[in-house]
């Protein structure tokens, strides 16, 4: 980069002599060490600096003193085959980085993330958590008939108890993992960009998350029920099974990614008013009215979800700006931080032992840097 500033120093000084070698020997007469001043001439970034060359057998040496106007000049130079432009060309290489993470979040694989989370783990967990109550009020039935078991229901017993286990432990994952929305909002960085790339659907999905996360919950609690519940009314085994059976077509819908309209018309309606709602409170157990409540949020829930999948529809604006806030907050974050840790010293109001210490190292870094910069080039 500095040859073009050394041919036309040189120039200036040896005047019509162009040739290297004839422009070094009369060097090696004019500027013997430890050399002589020079002002760079023309406009480009080293113009109006001093130069020292210093010449001794053909061999010639331009050093060019720094200082703060090369600090400035890191900058407030441009060009992309500029070395010396560290600033712009930093930030034009930082904007293109920015540029490409969020254009490769918008290219999915074949099996999306969506996919396996909506047609298999979700399923997976209303399924197993309808199970878990439906052999929980089994038991129950059991417990209060008290009949005598042979051996052959000792076995059977014994190979219930071990699925029931099985069960038991999947919810207890299914509960923590679905907790304030699950895995819902990574489906942020898959936009459906060939459906309706502006649909915002992970708000949705995480509703019923939240539902399913719910759901296990009380399947957990429902195990209290087997051994401390009094006999069930056929009025609660109905609604039990009433409810179990929205589960399971729930379920299903999900699985194979049915248009909702198939669980509507196969399942129940819970159109109950409150008034309803309220002589049934007299009616019902509390665990066969809650598990009506949970049954209708995840019924409710699913039906959103379905809908939004097979009759995507633009809701917006704001919606459209939500859909991809996710996978931009990413790489603006970095920005953010940097940003407000130069405003730190004119807010009073943040000034703590953590933004002091985070203040001080982004302040030594940078220093480091522009040490680094300037005498290590």
């Amino acid at each position: 980069f500095l040859s073009e500033e050394i041919s036309n120093l040189m120039e200036m000084i040896c005047g019509e002599a162009s040739d290297l070698e004839t422009c070094s020997d009369e060097l090696s007469s004019l500027a013997p060490p430890p050399g002589v001043e020079f002002t760079i001439p023309g406009d480009s970034n080293m113009s109006g600096q001093t130069a020292i060359v210093s010449c001794l057998e053909a061999v010639c040496t331009v050093a060019i003193p720094g200082g703060l106007w090369i600090v400035k000049g890191y900058w407030v130079w441009q060009g992309l085959t500029n070395p010396l432009a560290v600033m712009r060309n930093f930030l034009i290489v930082v904007c293109w980085t920015i540029l490409v993470v969020c254009l490769g979040r918008l290219a999915p694989p074949i099996r999306t993330f969506r996919k396996m989370y909506t047609r298999a783990m979700l399923p997976a967990a209303i399924s197993d958590a309808a199970s878990f109550i439906a052999a929980g009020d089994a038991q129950v039935e059991n417990r209060h008939v008290g009949k005598d078991k042979d051996d052959e229901d000792a076995a059977e017993s014994s190979s219930e108890e071990r699925e029931n286990e099985a069960l038991h432990d999947k919810l207890i994952h299914v509960a923590a993992q679905s907790e304030n929305g699950g895995m819902a909002p990574m489906t942020a960085f898959e936009p459906r960009i060939f459906r309706n790339p502006l649909e915002c659907t992970w708000l949705k999905l995480k509703e019923l998350a939240l539902s399913v996360h719910g759901l296990a919950l009380l399947a957990l609690g429902s195990e209290i029920r087997v051994h401390y519940s009094e006999r069930e009314t056929e009025e609660d085994k109905k609604e039990v099974a009433r409810n179990i059976e929205v589960l399971k077509r729930c379920s299903s819908a999900l699985m194979k990614d049915e248009d909702f309209s198939v669980v509507a018309s196969t399942t129940e309606p819970n159109d109950r008013t409150d008034e309803e709602n309220g002589d049934e409170a007299e009616t019902f157990s509390f665990f066969a009215l809650h598990l009506s409540r949970v049954a209708s949020a995840v019924q409710s829930s699913t039906s959103i979800w379905l809908d939004a999948m097979h009759h995507p529809k633009y809701t917006g604006a704001k919606d459209a700006a939500t859909s991809y806030l996710p996978w931009i907050m990413g790489p603006v974050t970095i920005v953010k931080v940097m940003m407000m840790n130069l405003l730190l010293p004119f807010q009073p109001k943040k000034w703590n032992l953590r933004a002091a210490a985070m203040a001080v190292k982004f302040a030594l870094g940078a220093t480091i840097l522009v040490i680094c910069s300037v005498y290590w080039v």
